[in-house]
């Protein structure tokens, strides 16, 4: 059975992989290791379930047809490695700069139809969380041929001049900018412009007491709890 260790050499591999061949081989280890690793959980523990009902977690959500919810590690896999390009936006209904973030990419998706966008609730993922090392939240990440090519981690770089945004906003046309500049989006559709600023919707947050955040806000990122240290 593979080792944790062998699993980082292959999602290692995935990331910077150019060979087709290659890329494909290690898809396919990826997809029987994640199998594998069910049935084993399933063994362990009959009873339990780690998906959380969609219409539970999309309170906060924009429903779009171009910007689809999956609820399993399995529908992620088969998402980014069936697609050309395809866009992973990993979330959690509570926090507020996913919010944020979804509204961004929900603007940016109907724009790029090149591209296969969408959301999934971290809570359904465990498998994906830990093995792509997602720590903190929003974490969107694009893909080429199912290989990871750009990741943004909460709002980093998406103010002005590359300065990391606040709760103050960013604009959707920094989001495209860089997803352009990797190769993710085929060209500017919206631009720096255009799109607008998403902002924070102001509201009381569960468990925010004095004015503070809550919710795990970490200097511009939401941690994710749960995972890791």
């Amino acid at each position: 059975m593979p080792t944790d260790s062998d699993d980082e050499a292959l999602f290692a591999a995935l990331e910077n992989e150019e060979d087709p061949s290659y890329r494909d081989t290690r898809i396919q280890q990826l997809n029987a290791e994640f199998a594998s690793g069910k049935n084993n959980r399933s063994t362990d523990a009959p009873s339990s379930t780690s998906t959380v009902p969609p219409t539970s977690t999309s309170a906060t959500l924009t429903h779009n047809d171009s910007y689809p919810t999956l609820t399993t590690d399995q529908s992620v896999l088969d998402h980014t490695t069936s697609s050309t390009r395809s866009l992973i936006h990993f979330y959690h209904p509570d926090f507020t700069r996913c919010s944020i973030m979804d509204r961004a990419l929900s603007q940016l998706a109907p724009h790029h139809h090149e591209v296969r966008f969408a959301r999934v609730d971290v809570r359904n993922t465990p498998f994906l969380v830990e093995k792509l090392g997602i720590r903190v939240l929003p974490c969107v990440i694009g893909f080429k041929d199912g290989v990871g090519v750009e990741r943004v981690v909460g709002f980093e770089g998406l103010g002005e001049r590359g300065f990391d945004a606040t709760d103050s906003g960013f604009r959707v046309g920094v989001l495209e900018k860089r997803m352009v500049g990797k190769g993710v989006f085929v060209g500017v559709k919206v631009g720096e412009g255009g799109g607008g600023v998403v902002r924070m919707r102001m509201r009381r947050m569960r468990g925010v007491g004095g004015g503070g955040m809550g919710l795990g806000l970490r200097g511009g990122r939401e941690r994710v709890f749960g995972v890791g240290g």
